[in-house]
């Protein structure tokens, strides 16, 4: 295994599918675990997309190795009844989900890191100590 490049490792990619017809399913090699799978979900087109103004979108969830992956893009790009596609990896999702547990729950209140404000007239008193010009004596 090449832990350098990490090209014998799984990784996770999430493939979004607008095809025209509902009945569209994508086909995966033996060698493609999919871990979620969302969709038809009949969508309106912004502009025409090869005569459409209407299509469906599947949206997939799998993992694969990063040749699988490239093959299965290349095999999307060629179907003629495929509008648009895109494939990611989904580095972003995984960051926000380890923050996850970082994030205070609503209601809470934010509290500075000084235990108390300070007044203005008393910042002004330590700039003066600090520069030397304490014109209070």
């Amino acid at each position: 295994m090449d832990v350098t490049s990490g090209k014998d490792e799984k990784r996770e990619y999430e493939l979004a599918v607008i095809a025209a017809e509902e009945s569209y399913e994508a086909v995966f090699g033996a060698t493609i675990e999919i871990v979620q799978k969302e969709g038809p979900k009949p969508i309106a087109l912004a502009y025409p997309i090869k005569k459409h103004l209407s299509a469906y979108m599947r949206v997939y969830v799998f993992q694969a190795l990063p040749a699988d992956a490239a093959t299965l893009n290349a095999s999307i790009e060629a179907d003629q009844s495929i509008l648009r596609h895109m494939m990611i990896t989904p580095a972003i999702a995984v960051r926000r989900e380890s923050r996850a547990h970082e994030a205070k729950p609503r209601g809470e209140a934010v509290r500075p890191n000084s235990p108390e404000a300070v007044s203005n007239a008393a910042l002004e008193a330590a700039l003066e100590t600090i520069q030397g010009t304490d014109e209070s004596k």
